[in-house]
């Protein structure tokens, strides 16, 4: 699909880190679009707990048109680092 896959980043007691970024270091938002893997999606899932549902998730690089240009043109020169998993 050539879509960027994501996973969560965790320490060794498998606790998500707190981070303070600043607010002039975010270029965009992103489309997150779960990978649910096998077997059933739980009933109770809501948008307050979705992020919790999914180890990892696929970005929607194709929602506009500055973020394809974004993850094709500048990002396939980048090399990838531990926070992207794969890309598929």
């Amino acid at each position: 699909t050539g879509m960027w896959r994501v996973c969560p980043k965790c320490d060794e007691e498998g606790q998500w880190p707190i981070q303070i970024i600043h607010l002039d270091t975010i270029l965009c938002g992103i489309h997150l679009l779960p990978c649910y893997g096998e077997g059933l999606l739980q009933l109770d899932l809501t948008y307050s707990n979705a992020l919790d549902a999914c180890d990892s998730y696929f970005i929607n690089q194709f929602i506009d048109c500055q973020l394809f240009y974004f993850f094709t043109c500048l990002l396939s020169k980048v090399e990838k680092t531990e926070s992207f998993c794969t890309i598929y």
